[in-house]
């Protein structure tokens, strides 16, 4: 059985929408017509993210981040994962929220070297998710 989280959403991520979306009116107002199309396609961009922004366990043993439709999904084998810990971050993610989870994964386990990489997540509710990932693998560092 699948495991689904969605997004936490986050005070700055709430803000940026109503000021594209505040920005378009505007533009639309002032009869900007280019720019006000340029402000729609990013509140699309925005409403896509917060509608489909979500994190999946599944039943065997995979973390799958979906972030809409214009962003790559990324999975995770939940066996690769070496670390999760809170963090609190303004970057780049597929994190709607600040208060996000960092999950450490090694790329491949066949490689000689130990190459890993990180994603972070904003469930809304961290603490039960921490809680599926340690149920499926136990070797999990949580910090």
């Amino acid at each position: 059985m699948n495991r689904i989280f969605h997004s936490g959403v986050g005070g700055i991520y709430i803000a940026l929408m109503l000021i594209t979306g505040a920005s378009m009116f505007y533009l639309f107002w002032v009869h900007q017509t280019l720019l006000m199309l340029l402000f729609a396609v990013a509140m699309v961009f925005e409403i896509e993210m917060l509608i489909h922004t979500r994190y999946i366990i599944t039943a065997d043993g995979m973390l799958v981040v979906e972030t809409g439709r214009f962003v790559p999904n990324v999975k995770v084998a939940l066996q690769d994962v070496l670390e999760i810990k809170k963090v609190r971050s303004g970057t780049v993610a597929p994190a709607l929220a600040m208060d996000r989870l960092e999950v450490v994964y090694r790329v491949s386990a066949n490689l000689p070297y130990r190459q890993v990489r990180k994603v972070q997540i904003s469930p809304k509710n961290p603490d039960e998710m921490i809680r599926w990932m340690l149920k499926k693998n136990s070797n999990i560092h949580y910090i």
